[in-house]
């Protein structure tokens, strides 16, 4: 019985033995996970952190492009302002001009008629 009971100890300490390996194991496993979990998570902060400075770039491009856009429309703007007041100039001459041309034609039929 004795020995009976001795051999039941043994298979209990190897199972127990096998039990703290696979424990180890797990253990080892568990670490590498949390490890890898933790690397993932530092990869998914970056990719984040660089999404949000790819965000941010293109929003301050994006508000760069419309002040270029606001300042090209004004001086647009500007330029269709100067150009109408130019062409208005142009016109003022050109009725001042015919003014002028038809005061000269008729000075000379008055003195074309007085020489007749």
């Amino acid at each position: 019985m004795a020995a009976d009971r001795q051999a039941e100890i043994e298979d209990l300490q190897r199972e127990l033995a096998d039990t703290r390996m696979q424990l180890e194991v797990l253990r080892e496993e568990l670490h590498r996970a949390e490890l890898q979990n933790r690397n993932e998570a530092r990869e998914l902060q970056l990719e984040a952190r660089v999404a949000q400075v790819e965000a941010a770039r293109r929003q301050e491009e994006n508000d760069r492009l419309r002040e270029e856009n606001r300042l090209l429309r004004q001086l647009m703007e500007e330029e269709e302002i100067h150009h109408q007041e130019r062409a208005r100039a142009l016109d003022r001459l050109l009725d001042e001009q015919a003014v002028t041309m038809m005061v000269l034609r008729r000075q000379l039929e008055d003195s074309n008629a007085r020489q007749n």
